[in-house]
């Protein structure tokens, strides 16, 4: 990707942000406090790019290797204070205008829950695989999803990857989708430089779908950046020839280090430059020709 870029990550209150407000920024355009989701300092809802770009017939679907409940997914569709209330946060689907939410088992789902989504006509699976072709608004909780790589998800994030396209791009008026690689920060926190390696390539592989697919449509816009840094990483040494690399961590937690940004398609020279989290929301509403 020739469009590249830095992004500054920390939060409302804080030098140093976590999920919850980095891709609150992401979707609302605002920056909030630390452990709060989709909503703003005072703990008012925010309006997410799920809910403004349906207003013109668009389309979104939300994929982690996370459970659904997580911070970064949770951003896009919910509103708490707090991003450990799995219950509260889940429930927010229900009124929320994104389409499709895979991900891995949620203790927000109890047989409560469940009830409401009926209720609310959103089909509900507990695996990839029996989603089948999706139609109607769809959550799909796979336990898959959030194991590592080298615990077996094999190509779990690829597969949901295509069943999301594959209902999204039927919509003539467009879509967004979000895919977050949630197991990269769990190698930044344990310091495992393989994890961090190999979950790396399973998203460089999906990254590779999207631009593809962009590559065909000619009207998508792909973007690939972090919330934040996680285990404060240096490179120390590798070889390209041999295909091994050398690092150093300083932390198993957050940094403040800049997240890097790359762009790919229209309005990709946007994301250029070093910028605050919050104006990457900008950045995509204008790819969709909106002005907030």
């Amino acid at each position: 990707m020739k469009a590249t870029g830095l992004s500054k990550t920390n939060s409302y209150n804080a030098y140093v942000t976590d999920s919850a407000p980095g891709s609150t920024a992401f979707a609302t355009g605002v920056k909030t406090k630390n452990t709060f989701v989709g909503v703003d300092a005072s703990g008012k809802a925010l309006a997410q790019i799920p809910d403004i770009i349906s207003e013109k017939g668009r389309v979104s679907g939300l994929i982690s290797t996370g459970d659904v409940t997580d911070a970064t997914p949770a951003d896009f569709y919910a509103h708490s204070d707090n991003r450990n209330s799995s219950q509260t946060i889940l429930k927010d689907f229900i009124s929320s205008k994104t389409k499709i939410l895979i991900g891995g088992p949620s203790g927000g789902l109890t047989k409560e829950t469940e009830q409401k989504f009926k209720d609310a006509h959103i089909d509900l699976y507990r695996d990839l695989k029996s989603a089948g072709k999706i139609n109607n608004r769809t959550l799909i909780v796979d336990p898959i999803a959030s194991r590592r790589i080298t615990d077996g998800r094999g190509n779990w994030l690829g597969d949901a990857f295509d069943l999301t396209l594959n209902e999204l791009k039927s919509n003539e008026k467009g879509f967004f989708m979000m895919v977050e690689a949630s197991q990269t920060d769990g190698g930044g926190h344990s310091n495992d430089i393989g994890q961090l390696v190999t979950e790396l390539l399973d998203f460089d592989s999906v990254v590779g779908k999207a631009m593809k697919f962009a590559d065909e449509n000619k009207e998508t816009l792909v973007v690939v950046l972090g919330d934040h840094e996680t285990g404060g990483l240096t490179l120390l040494d590798g070889s390209l020839k041999e295909g091994w690399v050398f690092g150093n961590f300083s932390t198993n937690d957050h940094t403040a280090i800049p997240s890097s940004v790359f762009a790919y398609g229209p309005n990709s020279g946007d994301f250029t430059g070093f910028f605050e989290n919050k104006e990457v929301f900008n950045k995509i509403l204008t790819a969709y020709g909106i002005q907030k």
